[in-house]
């Protein structure tokens, strides 16, 4: 009997030993899966890490992303010259244009056109791979006719200086524009500074022989529709001057007036894409009015008061190459015109329409 207890005392010693063991294993395995969600938080946290980095993207200096593919525009659109919807237009650009594409930052895409960067609503445009077909400004099949245009523009360097105005009045009317059948007088005298009493046509003829030596010196083939204010000369013969001349740009100089004194800045004028006489000259018009204003402007830190597109204009209607009438400043402002007549002031200005200049032709 006694050996019959102690046996099955050994037994119940053997079964807690098992059981004992197996009770380990299992806190072992619960140990080991309560482990797992640390190891998953670590894993979890490391592919935090890893797209934090890959949104460290490349940006440029006005915190652009860096991009190297294509901007398809949908439909025709504006391109700026900031990201910035009152910004200067420096182009028009038609549905189906390709550019390259150089960086985007939120509405806007930032692309590369003649070595410059302009932008466009990031909305307008499609982004394509490098396979697809070259850009506008490489010269494509579809692109030829404006790659033309560019090369024309860029050689040889021939431009046509037209200062406004003249010192004998021309009453005698001629057309505005081909076939319009409205007519205007054909030269005036121009206006009359408030303070100093210039006279507007001595002082565009003055602009516009600095501008001359100043492209000349830049490489540069003048015409000048006058080298004096003792001419009679209309605004239709000017014209005809222009377009017999070869040159690749025409820019007429002038000054503005207004009855409102405090009214100060430099403008530019262009005929519209619609116009009848020339609207296919209205995006390289539009193009070099954007860059001469833009240049005269940054240097002497007027106010731009944009560009204007009008039908109005004889010369602008007449002329078969892109033109540009830049309007210096206002007469009628005392404080213009005190710059406009200052010679350090008109060295800037010069400075700043060849530099526009420059621009549109290279």
């Amino acid at each position: 009997m006694k050996k019959k207890l102690l046996y099955i005392m050994l037994f119940g010693m053997c079964l807690a030993s098992l059981s004992g063991c197996g009770g380990s294993s299992e806190d072992e395995t619960t140990e080991s899966t309560q482990a797992k969600p640390s190891v998953t938080t670590e894993a979890h946290q490391m592919t935090e890490a890893t797209t934090e980095e890959e949104e460290e993207l490349d940006k440029d200096s006005e915190g652009f992303v860096k991009a190297d593919d294509y901007a398809v525009l949908k439909e025709a659109a504006n391109i700026y010259t900031e990201a910035d919807l009152s910004s200067p237009i420096f182009m028009i650009g038609e549905e189906g244009d390709i550019y390259s594409r150089i960086g985007y930052l939120g509405d806007w895409t930032k692309i590369s056109y003649d070595d410059t960067s302009f932008y466009i609503e990031s909305s307008l445009v499609e982004v394509a791979e490098k396979e697809a077909p070259k850009p506008a400004t490489q010269g494509d099949a579809e692109t030829e006719d404006e790659t033309k245009k560019v090369n024309e523009r860029s050689l040889p360097k021939k431009i046509v200086i037209d200062p406004a105005n003249q010192s004998v009045l021309n009453v005698e009317v001629e057309e505005v524009a081909p076939g319009s059948g409205e007519r205007k007088a054909a030269a005036s005298m121009g206006g009359t500074g408030v303070s100093t009493g210039v006279k507007e046509y001595e002082l565009n003829l003055t602009y516009a022989q600095l501008l001359k030596t100043e492209l000349e010196a830049r490489g540069y083939k003048v015409t000048m529709t006058r080298e004096t204010s003792d001419i009679d000369l209309g605004n239709m013969a000017r014209a005809e001057m222009v377009n017999t001349s070869e040159a690749s740009a025409v820019i007429r100089i002038q000054m503005n007036e207004s009855s409102n004194p405090r009214l100060a800045g430099a403008m530019a004028m262009c005929m519209p894409s619609y116009s009848e006489y020339n609207g296919e000259l209205y995006a390289e018009s539009h193009t070099f009015c954007t860059w001469v204003l833009e240049g005269l402007t940054e240097k002497t830190g007027c106010e731009n008061r944009g560009i204007y597109e009008t039908t109005g204009m004889t010369l602008i209607n007449w002329t078969e190459i892109p033109c540009c009438v830049v309007s210096v400043g206002f007469l009628s402002n005392k404080e213009e015109e005190l710059n406009l007549v200052s010679s350090e002031y008109q060295r800037k200005v010069i400075e700043g329409l060849a530099d526009g200049i420059d621009k549109y032709f290279n």
